[in-house]
């Protein structure tokens, strides 16, 4: 449902291929814009790898549920690649999958937010995603402090503001008056 911006997902409507193809080719799209807009291939590079090979898994286990799990190839739910092949590329595919598993955490506190990325992170690993990339543990476990630290930062609860409710609903008011 990321980079959707009404609430109509349009991936119910769609088989698991249908969804993987327009997923996959997103990433090519991706590839072909920053192509023509002159992008560094360095740059280019953090397009495709920041997924790497990784299983995009809710399609999988659809797929498994609708044709039987013996019957699905998990390959053919597999991002093209490459994998990170440097430790910048490797901590955006560490940073994408913790930041978008964080999010789907329904009431955010430090020990989900810590299981989450310790989970993310972990895959990743035992899934030879980072197998190509300089990354050290010393790294990872930086990495996943500041990822912690961070998105953490972004869920914490603040106090509303005085008229909060009419400035969720667009109405103007006078101004020095909207904190």
């Amino acid at each position: 449902m990321e980079n959707q911006l009404n609430n109509q997902n349009i991936h119910e409507n769609l088989t698991p291929e249908e969804s993987v193809a327009l997923i996959v080719n997103h990433v090519n799209e991706g590839i072909k814009l920053a192509k023509e807009h002159n992008i560094p291939n360095e740059i280019i590079d953090f397009i495709p790898m920041h997924h790497g090979t990784t299983v995009m898994s809710f399609f999988y286990e659809k797929a498994k549920q609708l044709y039987g799990g013996e019957k699905v190839d998990v390959t053919e739910y597999q991002y093209p690649g490459p994998k990170p092949n440097t430790k910048e590329t490797a901590i955006v595919m560490l940073a994408d999958g913790s930041e978008s598993a964080v999010r789907s955490i329904e009431e955010p506190d430090p020990v989900k937010v810590e299981n989450v990325i310790d989970q993310i992170i972990k895959a990743r690993i035992e899934d030879g995603q980072l197998d190509n990339s300089p990354i050290t543990f010393s790294d990872i476990s930086k990495i996943k402090e500041a990822f912690i630290s961070i998105l953490l930062g972004q869920h914490h609860r603040r106090i509303r503001y005085p008229k909060q409710e009419e400035i969720e609903k667009g109405i103007d008011l006078p101004a020095g008056t909207d904190e």
